[in-house]
């Protein structure tokens, strides 16, 4: 699953607009019955991780966080390749269907 927020309803001015960065957040969804666990990309494994390769998957740092910046073929490759790596993501939240 791909997540991405959306821009506040209420009105804001130019500024706060324009230092709005539209980011994704990736999670591992698994439905079994009416009960779907979603499990988010762990950010302390992935910075520790591309400590150890930096060339793993392409990204910038902003301070002292990770933005991937690769293609989305790159990074559907990246993700899957580690769904079952330990600590890549983190423990699921459970929800079920009403």
């Amino acid at each position: 699953m791909d997540l991405t927020p959306v821009k506040p309803s209420f009105s804001q001015n130019d500024f706060y607009r324009d230092h709005f960065l539209a980011v994704h957040s990736f999670a591992q969804i698994t439905e079994t019955g009416s009960t779907v666990q979603i499990s988010f990309l762990e950010p302390e494994w992935l910075k520790t991780m591309l400590a150890k390769k930096p060339t793993a998957i392409r990204h910038e740092k902003i301070g002292d966080e990770i933005l991937l910046t690769a293609s989305p073929k790159e990074l559907q490759k990246f993700l899957l390749a580690h769904l079952n790596t330990q600590g890549a993501f983190a423990k699921p939240i459970s929800v079920k269907r009403k």
